[in-house]
């Protein structure tokens, strides 16, 4: 049955592929693009279009004794002695600052905090001279319609002990999950604090899919620096249909030894993984 099942969505991707193919042709467009296709529909579409991999690092709730983790500790159990202890001083410096950590979602999330962070997302974006290609109407619509998909990291700066003031946020992270599924995508801060990023953008997510039984935290793209936080290398995939066929050729011949570079940094970073007495094939 399960065969049966996968043969005929092997033929409806195909009759995608097809009919994508069909459109784009007559209406003169230059190609189609399918990212991160789940292994049955690429399959499906790879008759019509051109295969690209790329590597990404992700995180996975799966101990190397084959079990979940049980908390952020359990998480560093499996790492070699000097990885586990640059990770600990990493998280032991930010905790002594002045920083607070809160983690919302769902109805706690409102419109005074993606206002916060709205403002932190765009001033990281002006700091490199560009500006955030996503307005403030957006993510609060995100809020709104899908607050339960949500996953926002604040860091507040608590004001001095003689100071009556309130909170400062400083910055927030910009999470989305499903059942099974965490995704890190939007980032912004005031000031740079020491280890501000790896603690919103990585440790609060691991220790978030761990404390909600997550399978796995895809942290956005690039970053090498997550391989000694327990990110893994993986090849991720996507599917191309290029109109000018000299063009799909010269694309086709660099895509072929693109490939080859792929799997050898792909390789190469999984040797430099913490963890203890890891398989690197």
């Amino acid at each position: 049955v399960t065969k049966a099942k996968d043969r005929d969505f092997k033929r409806y991707a195909q009759y995608c592929a097809t009919a994508l193919t069909k459109y784009c042709q007559s209406h003169s467009y230059s190609g189609w693009h399918c990212l991160y296709p789940e292994q049955k529909l690429k399959d499906g579409l790879s008759q019509l279009s051109l295969p690209r991999k790329s590597c990404q690092f992700h995180w996975y709730n799966l101990s190397l004794s084959g079990h979940r983790y049980q908390n952020f500790d359990h998480f560093l159990d499996d790492f070699t002695s000097r990885k586990r202890k640059n990770v600990r001083k990493e998280r032991a410096r930010f905790k002594s600052s002045d920083v607070e950590i809160n983690r919302l979602t769902g109805s706690d999330i409102t419109p005074e905090d993606i206002e916060n962070f709205y403002r932190c997302y765009q001033l990281t974006y002006l700091k490199r001279g560009m500006q955030g290609y996503l307005n403030i109407s957006f993510f609060q619509q995100l809020r709104e319609t899908m607050a339960d998909q949500i996953l926002l990291v604040q860091a507040n700066l608590t004001p001095d002990s003689d100071d009556n003031g309130e909170q400062q946020n400083i910055a927030n992270a910009l999470y989305f999950k499903d059942e099974k599924n965490l995704y890190g995508r939007y980032w912004g801060c005031l000031d740079e604090y020491d280890s501000l990023h790896f603690e919103c953008c990585y440790y609060q997510g691991i220790e978030y899919c761990i404390e909600n039984e997550l399978e796995h935290f895809d942290p956005g793209t690039q970053g090498e620096h997550k391989i000694s936080r327990g990110f893994r290398p993986i090849l991720c995939h996507s599917q191309h249909w290029i109109a000018h066929p000299q063009f799909r050729d010269a694309i086709d011949r660099f895509l072929q030894e693109e490939t080859l570079d792929i799997k050898h940094y792909q390789q190469q970073a999984s040797e430099h993984l913490p963890f203890k007495n890891i398989d690197h094939d």
